[in-house]
């Protein structure tokens, strides 16, 4: 559909200068006058971060859940849904210091709703059934004593 194209916005990118400099002055693109370029961005791996903060979002407490904790050793939580089980483990790993058996991942897509005669969808969501080895133990919701005792 080429009569759309011409709205798109084109790609904008810096020239830089050819010529030579020496070593203690710095090379700067020549400035457009008018509109305002904002440099390219990339988005970060959701890997990247240390230590599996945004591969884990965050623990499923619900009744089935924790008959699986208690019964078979697994551990549910949400996941980001662009991750892999690898992944996963890997945080899973290096969050609690237990080395996961298994990970069993569910993936959900987005359900149209309608609320008050606005359509719209709901989330992706990925779940992680993390299971760890018998006899081992993590403490998902740290517990805390109080000192009023």
């Amino acid at each position: 559909m080429g009569f759309f194209d011409r709205f798109r916005r084109k790609h904008e990118t810096t020239v830089r200068a050819s010529v030579k400099q020496s070593d203690t002055e710095e090379v700067v693109a020549p400035k457009k006058e008018g509109r305002k370029s904002t440099p390219p961005t990339v988005a970060a791996s959701p890997v990247s971060f240390p230590h599996g903060v945004h591969t884990l979002l965050r623990p499923l407490m619900t009744e089935k859940s924790e008959r699986g904790r208690t019964r078979y050793g697994q551990y549910t939580f949400y996941a980001d849904p662009h991750v892999n089980k690898h992944e996963i483990a890997r945080a899973f790993y290096s969050i609690y210091g237990v080395k996961p058996v298994r990970v069993h991942v569910q993936q959900y897509d987005g359900e149209e709703i309608t609320f008050r005669r606005v359509r719209g969808t709901t989330k992706k969501v990925k779940k992680a059934v993390i299971t760890i080895p018998k006899g081992k133990t993590i403490d998902i919701v740290p517990t805390t004593v109080s000192a009023q005792e």
